[in-house]
């Protein structure tokens, strides 16, 4: 009769019979995890609110007697342009064709005869004359943020007519920035 040979014993038997019952246990109770993708979404509802609110100091300015051909200026900080709003903006200025006395609006700075113009400097546009149409002239003014700026009146080349004191004025608006 030939012998069995036998490389473990009965207790080493027992010992992986118990290890493979183990494995089979923690394989089966454990979650199988597959490559999938999923995502999620955030709905946000939100009312945006802001205001624009622009002031400029001082309301008026009274240049006294200009000859013909002459410029006739304010300081460079006399004028403040104000944002009170709650929101950067952006500042545009114009000014009316004629004023009340008759005189006819230059947009250079060469007006002709019976001719005025009106010139902003100190902001960030320079060579600024202002027309009927508004003109951006400051750009990002902070919320509670100023800008100085210079209004300059320059006369025609000559003045034709006896005028009498002449008045216009000058427009600001505000706008949100881009």
């Amino acid at each position: 009769m030939k012998k069995k040979f036998n490389f473990l014993s009965s207790n080493a038997k027992k010992i992986m019979l118990a290890v493979l019952i183990s494995m089979i246990w923690i394989t089966t109770l454990t979650p199988v995890v597959f490559a999938v993708t999923t995502t999620a979404a955030i709905k946000v509802d939100f009312d945006p609110s802001g205001i624009i609110d622009i002031a400029v100091s001082p309301k008026y300015k009274n240049y006294g007697t200009v000859l013909a051909g002459a410029w006739s200026n304010s300081s460079a900080s006399e004028f403040s342009i104000f944002n009170n709003g709650t929101m950067p903006m952006d500042a545009q200025f114009k000014t009316n064709a004629t004023s009340s006395g008759g005189m006819v609006l230059g947009t250079t700075a060469t007006p002709g005869a019976d001719q005025y113009s009106l010139h902003v400097d100190s902001l960030n546009v320079t060579n600024t004359y202002l027309t009927t149409s508004y003109v951006e002239l400051a750009t990002w003014i902070n919320p509670a943020g100023h800008r100085h700026f210079e209004l300059q009146l320059k006369m025609g080349s000559s003045i034709n007519s006896n005028w009498t004191v002449q008045t216009t004025t000058v427009y600001l608006q505000g706008h949100t920035t881009t």
